[in-house]
């Protein structure tokens, strides 16, 4: 008989999770927990009044930052919770999130209310590899390789729910051979 893996839990995560422990926030809201930026919330953890100012135990997959499982402290299951939009909305590795943060810090996309800025901030890493292989040629391009790690470990980031369409393709200039 093979070996096999134990049932992932609070005390034995999958290989690919990292493990934390925050803080349950409410301020006249619901219950959440708030992760690279971004709050996470859940029915389970709305009805869990009684950890608000306590701390949890958060497993984030790297791989897909989108939703993340939650423990209370004894290691009892609270449930998913899911990113607030625009997050909700996107299947995203960590690193892919934090770009997208830092173009926004860098002020090249608006992260405002009713503003889906993860959509903006994808289009500008597709077009920037774009410009970046017609201008480069076949040498390496920081945001062509941030988007074949993203294919890599989410599938292509174009096309069907919770994902991004890839942008029209360049024109070519006149002139050009």
């Amino acid at each position: 008989m093979a070996p096999t893996l134990p049932v992932a839990d609070a005390q034995h995560p999958d290989l690919d999770v990292t493990v934390d422990i925050s803080y349950v926030r409410a301020k006249n809201e619901n219950p959440y927990t708030k992760f690279c930026r971004t709050r996470y919330r859940s029915p389970g953890l709305t009805h869990a009044v009684d950890l608000i100012d306590h701390q949890i135990v958060r497993h984030i997959k790297r791989s897909n930052v989108r939703m993340i499982e939650a423990y209370r402290l004894n290691g009892q299951r609270i449930g998913t919770l899911t990113a607030e939009w625009p997050w909700s909305e996107y299947d995203t590795t960590l690193e892919l999130k934090r770009q997208i943060f830092r173009l926004v810090d860098d002020g090249r996309i608006s992260a405002q209310h009713n503003v889906d800025y993860v959509r903006d901030g994808l289009n500008l890493i597709h077009a920037q590899a774009r410009a970046d292989a017609r201008r480069k040629g076949r040498l390496v391009s920081r945001a062509g390789t941030m988007l074949a790690r993203e294919q890599q470990q989410r599938g292509p980031a174009s096309g069907g729910p919770g994902t991004v369409e890839p942008p029209p393709p360049a024109r070519e200039l006149p002139g050009a051979p």
